[in-house]
């Protein structure tokens, strides 16, 4: 797919189903339905496949054939910290709702229930849903800043 249709275009959808996935997720609560928890699921495994391979093969092209080896465990060495990063920070988003939430003012951590804990999942994957929306205008404003340069290179190798 991505040498059919570009990598830029596959990053742009999967970043739209990624954004998609992160206001289902928000929905969730301890009465959703499994169905429902298995298509939000499904979504996300698309839309993983969809950005990771076009992203894997658009930064080891990018580079000299020299340079491949570095670029990829470069490329793996930030994705890994960005995941790891990404969960601290949803994880401290959660705990930090929970904490200032009402409901669990001196009560300790391992009595809290379920239902306590939906605020905090609720905020962590609407601020998820923010960030892959700023991912998603970012990719396309790279995208069109990319399309006008290469334009300009065309026009003036061919007076």
């Amino acid at each position: 797919m991505s040498d059919r249709y570009g990598p830029r275009v596959l990053t742009a959808g999967a970043l739209s189903l990624a954004f998609v996935v992160f206001i289902l997720f928000s929905l969730f609560d301890i009465m959703t339905a499994l169905p429902f928890i298995i298509a939000a699921l499904a979504l996300e495994g698309i839309a993983v496949g969809l950005y990771s391979s076009p992203n894997m093969n658009q930064i080891l092209s990018s580079g000299s054939g020299d340079s491949k080896g570095l670029s990829s465990s470069v490329m793996m060495t930030i994705r890994h910290f960005s995941s790891a990063l990404g969960v601290a920070i949803f994880g401290s988003a959660v705990l930090r709702i929970l904490l200032k939430s009402s409901s669990v003012l001196g009560v300790s951590l391992d009595s809290v229930t379920p239902e306590q804990l939906v605020p905090g999942f609720h905020a962590s994957f609407q601020l998820g849903a923010i960030l892959v929306l700023a991912a998603l205008v970012l990719a396309v404003v790279m995208t069109f800043r990319i399309r006008k340069q290469d334009k300009k290179v065309g026009e003036v190798s061919n007076p």
